[in-house]
């Protein structure tokens, strides 16, 4: 992902560069979170302890690599906000590939690569449906 044109809002692959990414070294986490004090990882396989992420770019882009971490394991961003007296706050990763079930919010590490689709008779069956009505729905997520 290019984060200049992520910036101007021309990036349409932000899920490929920020979450929970699997690779050879661990899993790179990496989110975008601007105008705080400091961001920390907390997650299940660490005993939920704080571990400081580095800030990679001045726009609030954090990383840390875990070479412990495994796929299934539950994580959060711990936030500390630049306010004096503000509270910190455990939050989600808005670029998860899964989330605990609710009311619980934790994200969940997932190895994209190696999940397979087993919707091969659906996708070959489909039809463009272009000559047909469509109906589009506008939904809030928070409701």
């Amino acid at each position: 992902m290019d984060i200049h044109h992520f910036f101007l809002g021309n990036a349409f692959d932000a899920h490929t560069y920020f979450g929970a990414h699997c690779t050879a070294s661990g899993v790179v986490f990496r989110t975008l979170v601007p105008n705080v004090k400091s961001v920390s990882l907390i997650w299940e396989g660490g005993g939920w302890t704080p571990m400081p992420m580095q800030r990679i770019h001045d726009g609030g882009i954090y990383e840390i690599t875990v070479p412990d971490a495994m796929p299934g394991q539950m994580y959060k961003y711990r936030i500390t906000p630049q306010t004096p007296g503000g509270e910190t706050i455990d939050h989600c990763d808005p670029y998860s590939f899964g989330m605990e079930l609710r009311p619980n919010n934790a994200s969940i590490i997932r190895d994209l690569e190696s999940y397979a689709f087993h919707d091969q008779a659906w996708m070959q069956s489909r039809d463009t449906h272009r000559e047909k009505p469509v109906n589009i729905y506008e939904v809030h997520l928070g409701s």
